[in-house]
């Protein structure tokens, strides 16, 4: 399994959470919002970013967030599909009227891997 979007709007804000940033884009329709600790944040001044999930590990460096998790929720609301991946406890959420969303399926290990575009 391979899900790939390249997304744009990207825009980092400070969460409620202190050390946390929620992460937003626009992916072709499906729009992405990822809990990132300040720590790990590679996200500043990036306009676009390239999202994956993947079922096998993918090759990582310095330049690309990368995670694992699990798809823990998958719902239909209405006429969109909204999908939760934790990764350690950081949220993933996905959602969009596409197709696409509904072919991950729940408590499947994914690798999340994000790289930023400047």
């Amino acid at each position: 399994m391979e899900l790939k979007l390249e997304c744009s709007n990207v825009k980092l804000e400070k969460a409620k959470i202190p050390q946390i940033y929620l992460l937003n884009a626009n992916c072709n329709g499906i729009s992405l919002t990822m809990d990132v600790h300040e720590e790990l944040n590679i996200f500043e001044n990036a306009e676009r970013i390239t999202l994956q999930i993947l079922s096998e590990k993918p090759t990582c460096t310095s330049n690309d967030f990368c995670g694992y998790g699990y798809i823990f929720s998958k719902k239909n609301l209405d006429d969109r599909i909204v999908v939760l991946i934790s990764i350690g406890g950081f949220i993933v959420r996905l959602e969009g009227k596409t197709n696409t969303l509904k072919d991950l399926p729940i408590m499947e290990k994914v690798y999340v891997k994000v790289t930023p575009i400047k």
